[in-house]
């Protein structure tokens, strides 16, 4: 594959979450489900090779196909709600969050959510915060993005044809109960307007999403109850991606205002630990918020592929699941993300290589197709044509629905 596709491609590694049936570890590094417990450096790194080397699910020729439908929705707002990776998070500089950036712009995409922290101290070099403001210098030095941190900026970057770039965290393990107000004031003035509470591991907030639907789903503790009502006060998204599903239910129950799974796929389309139920789904969407299915193979079938078919199957299930048991039209409250890496090799680095909180057992790099933000475009085609969504459907899945949501929150301000 070219260096240069590699380096934008998905990671299949940030997101895999416990499976369902127990899983059988194998010490072949070309095996599904690798042991990298006290492997060698160099059986290790013969093992991220490989799972580079499968990760891409199109051609150059597949993509170049998406020119017509990118052509027909020129003029729509189109929102990628999680691109896992900034300057100074999961292994990438300055240059190859430039490269990510300008993959995104080509491509039509109007805004990213782009992560500056899940929590895991390997993966995030400084405080959420300053990782922000790392990036943000970025954004502000080049032509073709400008931050954005309301929906006003939105239109603007759209209007001037730009990339318009926010912030999220996918992890509130920094927030400390004594300070929480004054963190969370200094989050927003970063631009960071999405946060997760728990990033797969239990913290001082809420169950992690390894244990999501296990006896050990405690859900939100006091604190992250707390919690959602602080980032409720100050206009910041909640984003319950990575929790558990009780966590998610909690948060539904608390929020006043919309929230969103920035990044899940659907439990009864694969049923995997990190995939939330049909009740979380639908709880979600009572908020008024969106849930975004991911770019991910594991997430999506056990063949872990990630063809246009399946992002249109992950897509169409959710707003079929809120349709079909609420009075909401659920094509209204769904989104995507493809919640790629552009240094998927330097993220396989500290995933493989850190299997105590990355689990082979749960799923965790196993080898899996990943597309890009842009695979949006070939998805739109299989929905409208298999599964008969109108042009406003469409429009709203590509950003409208999510803008919404935006609107909402940050208008409160």
């Amino acid at each position: 594959m070219n260096k240069s596709i590699l380096a934008l491609t998905v990671a299949a590694v940030f997101s895999a979450g416990a499976m369902a049936a127990k899983i059988e570890l194998t010490d072949d590094v070309h095996g599904k489900y690798y042991n990298s417990y006290g492997k060698t450096d160099a059986q290790i790194t013969e093992r991220i090779k490989f799972l580079v080397d499968v990760s891409n699910p199109r051609t150059e020729e597949d993509r170049a196909k998406d020119n017509a439908t990118i052509k027909r929705y020129k003029d729509a707002i189109v929102i990628n709600t999680l691109h896992v990776t900034t300057a100074g998070f999961a292994g990438a500089d300055e240059a190859s969050y430039e490269q990510a950036l300008w993959n995104s712009y080509e491509h039509n995409i109007t805004l990213e959510s782009a992560t500056v922290s899940n929590g895991d101290a390997k993966l995030v070099g400084a405080s959420p915060v300053d990782n922000a403001i790392r990036a943000k210098a970025v954004v502000d030095s080049l032509d073709h993005t400008m931050h954005v941190d309301s929906v006003e900026d939105i239109y603007s970057a759209k209007k001037n044809e730009q990339l318009g770039v926010v912030y999220n965290i996918q992890g509130s393990d920094f927030i400390d109960p004594l300070t929480m107000e004054d963190q969370v004031i200094e989050m927003k003035n970063a631009g960071i307007l999405t946060a997760n509470f728990a990033y797969n591991v239990d913290n001082h907030l809420a169950t992690g999403g390894n244990k999501s639907r296990t006896e050990a789903d405690k859900g939100l503790t006091n604190t992250g109850k707390a919690l959602v009502k602080m980032y409720n006060k100050h206009n910041i998204i909640v984003d319950c991606s990575h929790s558990s599903d009780k966590t998610c239910l909690d948060a539904a129950k608390i929020t006043t205002l919309p929230m969103i799974a920035s990044h899940s796929n659907a439990q009864g389309v694969h049923d995997v630990s990190r995939n939330i139920s049909d009740e979380a789904i639908i709880a979600i969407a009572k908020t008024g918020g969106t849930i975004s299915p991911t770019f991910l193979g594991p997430f999506m079938n056990d063949e872990g592929t990630a063809s246009s078919e399946d992002i249109a199957i992950a897509i169409n299930y959710v707003a079929t699941v809120i349709s079909e048991n609420t009075d909401l039209d659920g094509r209204k409250h769904v989104g995507f993300a493809a919640d790629f890496t552009h240094t998927l090799a330097d993220a396989f680095e500290v995933i493989v290589r850190s299997p105590e909180r990355y689990p082979p057992e749960s799923g965790y790099a196993t080898p899996a197709e990943q597309a890009f933000a842009s695979d949006i475009w070939g998805a739109v085609p299989v929905l409208e044509q298999k599964y008969g969504w109108s042009e406003q459907d469409i429009r709203g899945v590509l950003g409208e629905n999510v803008l919404r949501v935006y609107k909402q929150v940050w208008s409160k301000s």
